[in-house]
């Protein structure tokens, strides 16, 4: 069903433009702008809502610019590349705010905010046919890329060089490349890896490097092939100094979620102990390398219902992915009772869902977005959370 003319009244977490049908029903539609007005395809019905297709905009919103990248529309990556700057960070205050109306007194103290656009330091694309494809907006469809302006530059390149060496293999790929140029790329594949001026691993074998470190605030910071890695290379220095900070001063701190260490480490230099805790083998293994004595590294499995871990903590970090805390994880910090929870993630929703259970015991005193997805819907945060 076509629908014509239907104004766009407000952009929503996930890259979703929204209108209203003649019926009363909302719609969902990607790349769709605040103040557009558009022609739109329904292509799937909800019992309460839409999913719609942009076929041809009537009259563009005044928000809406065009030219940052050519794949904008196609490729499900910078949903927001249509957002004129201020008009991104108006959107994505909006969806903060909306996701802790439950909330009282909630409010945004700050707002940290680059517009640089080859930010990103990792990245994972689809190899096929020796080509780079993303995926489109909400699909396992691939569309084909020869450049993406939020990629160091040097990524690319050396990621299409690989691709140009395994034309017959049809994989995922991924890369991340520190401020030294050193790389590492995993082939999510059991090929054979030829030689290579790359570090490169396979699920079979690995040629070059096993790690690569970054320096942030002069700490040294390792990262693997498979472990999870923060994204925005102008924002390392700030998001990490914003946490530590946070942190200073308390004797024991719990870190869920640690990774490969971009808070363990610094914070290991400021607190009398600190308990690590992830699932990551790779990321862990770096971690215990690098870090003092003062962390405690523990492999434990985060999904898990029941967590035991012994011992009182002043303090609870946790940064998990966009599902947000595991049953485990929420009842081990209610069961400790620390007098801080610092609580960083990249997903509103989710975040806002798990600290509601937290506001009988604690307030929010201090809620900062780091927003480390230029032209992307997604939206980094720390929440700050202390005892009434």
């Amino acid at each position: 069903m076509y629908v014509n003319n239907i104004e766009i009244y407000d952009n929503v977490y996930g890259g979703y433009g929204i209108g209203r049908l003649d019926n009363g029903k909302v719609v969902f539609v990607p790349f769709g702008v605040k103040g557009d007005i558009a022609n739109i395809k329904i292509k799937e019905e909800k019992k309460s809502f839409s999913y719609g297709e942009l076929i041809e905009l009537v009259k563009p919103s005044h928000h809406r610019v065009d030219g940052f990248c050519k794949y904008i529309g196609v490729c499900g990556g910078c949903s927001y590349g249509f957002l004129d700057d201020d008009f991104e960070i108006e959107v994505k205050r909006r969806i903060v705010e909306n996701s802790f109306r439950n909330i009282s007194d909630f409010k945004i103290d700050e707002y940290v905010h680059s517009n640089k656009r080859d930010y990103r330091v990792r990245c994972r694309m689809r190899l096929k046919w020796g080509g780079l494809f993303y995926k489109k907006f909400n699909s396992n469809e691939l569309v084909s890329i020869d450049e993406c302006p939020i990629l160091k530059p040097s990524i690319l390149n050396k990621l299409k060089d690989v691709a140009g060496s395994y034309s017959d293999t049809d994989c995922d790929i991924s890369i991340i490349e520190n401020e030294k140029g050193e790389e590492l790329i995993f082939l999510d594949s059991d090929i054979d890896i030829t030689d290579s001026k790359y570090n490169i691993k396979s699920k079979r074998c690995q040629k070059g490097l096993k790690s690569i470190e970054f320096n942030i605030n002069k700490h040294t910071i390792p990262a693997g092939y498979r472990s999870f890695f923060q994204t925005n290379r102008y924002l390392f220095e700030s998001f990490q100094r914003k946490v530590v900070e946070q942190l200073k001063g308390y004797e024991t701190v719990l870190e869920f979620y640690c990774g490969s260490g971009f808070f363990t480490i610094p914070l290991s230099k400021e607190v009398r102990k600190i308990v690590a805790i992830d699932q990551n083998d790779e990321a862990l293994r770096l971690l215990k390398q690098q870090a003092t004595g003062r962390a405690e590294v523990l492999n434990t499995d985060l999904k898990k219902d029941i967590i035991n871990i012994k011992g009182r903590f002043d303090a609870v970090l946790v940064n998990p992915d966009r599902d947000g805390l595991s049953k485990g994880v929420l009842k081990v910090i209610m069961d400790k009772k620390p007098e801080i929870i610092v609580y960083v993630s990249c997903n509103p929703q989710t975040m806002s869902r798990d600290i509601k259970n937290f506001m009988n015991r604690y307030k929010m005193c201090q809620f900062t977005v780091v927003d480390q997805f230029y032209k992307t819907y997604h939206i980094e945060s720390i929440a700050v959370l202390t005892e009434r």
